[in-house]
């Protein structure tokens, strides 16, 4: 079996060629489905709601419930799921903070970062 990898953008479709040594060859078209989300809306009722996504937020961090979107949780984009997500977003909201980083509060989107952070699905964007 053969690997083969490669970074892909949302909304691409690629073409795929196989091939063997001996015998036929084929082709392929490769579709890859990226999740999309909206960073902070950690409790994916499709709008940010302040205390009640840090409240999601601190639920997740503290009694280990699960998550299909832990880049929606990860408020500051700075790949990892800690306290300072909820910091970032309470500070946004009662404090003038930035607002969460691309693909944000307002807009469904992919992650633009790289990082080991993943949504495998959110509801709120269909």
């Amino acid at each position: 079996m053969s690997e083969v990898s490669f970074a892909v953008t949302a909304g691409t479709t690629y073409m795929v060629q196989l091939g063997r040594s001996q015998g036929p060859g084929g082709t392929g078209t490769l579709e890859i489905s990226l999740s999309t989300f909206r960073r902070g809306d950690a409790n994916d009722s499709g709008e940010f709601e302040g205390i009640a996504d840090a409240m999601a937020l601190l639920n997740y961090l503290f009694s280990s419930s699960e998550h299909t979107c832990i880049d929606a949780l990860d408020s500051n984009d700075d790949g990892q799921i800690d306290i300072g997500d909820a910091y970032y977003l309470l500070h946004y909201q009662f404090s003038g903070g930035e607002a969460p980083p691309a693909p944000g509060l307002g807009n469904c989107g992919v992650d633009p970062t790289d990082d080991a952070l993943d949504c495998e699905s959110y509801e709120s964007c269909g």
